[in-house]
């Protein structure tokens, strides 16, 4: 059982490592395909909804919400990657401000730092949105950082088990 697990564990952990490199080298152009990946599951959602509803001996007019939802949401998803991922950095950036300044507002009688982390949240917001191409290349990259090192650790806690 431990060693099935463990095999399933090193599945993903190799996973997140080629994730990880691609994202690295792969930049905005590997978001705009994640993008569409989203949209594509929507749709594959939507058919999947359409087929329970018809399978399904009593039909729930719900499912059917669903599927249209889900397939609309999923085709303009497609559609639209490129603006998604233009708009996103500066969605990003003014949440990113909004809850900064939420934080700040409510740090009264807690620790330093935690107006230091409000502040910085203010900052990384501020960069993101005035820098959006820049920033979503940084994200990308930290992102894919990420990804390599924890499957790195990953596969180094399936070695120990081993």
């Amino acid at each position: 059982m431990i060693q099935k697990i463990m095999k399933n564990k090193g599945i993903l952990a190799f996973a997140g490592i080629v994730i990880g490199v691609i994202l690295i080298f792969g930049g905005g152009k590997f978001a705009e395909s994640l993008i569409k990946v989203v949209g594509y599951v929507l749709m594959g959602a939507a058919a999947a909804y359409l087929v329970s509803y018809f399978m399904a001996k009593d039909r729930d007019d719900g499912m059917l919400g669903y599927c249209v939802v889900a397939a609309a949401a999923g085709i303009l998803i497609v559609l639209l990657s490129g603006t998604i991922l233009s708009i996103f950095p500066r969605v990003l950036g003014v949440v990113l401000v909004v809850n900064g300044v939420t934080n700040l507002t409510q740090a009264n009688g807690t620790p330093k730092y935690s107006k230091a982390v409000s502040i910085l949240i203010i900052i990384a917001g501020i960069l993101v949105f005035f820098n959006p191409g820049t920033m979503i290349n940084v994200i990308t990259f930290v992102a894919g950082a990420a990804l390599i090192l924890n499957g790195l650790a990953e596969l180094d806690i399936i070695r120990r088990f081993w």
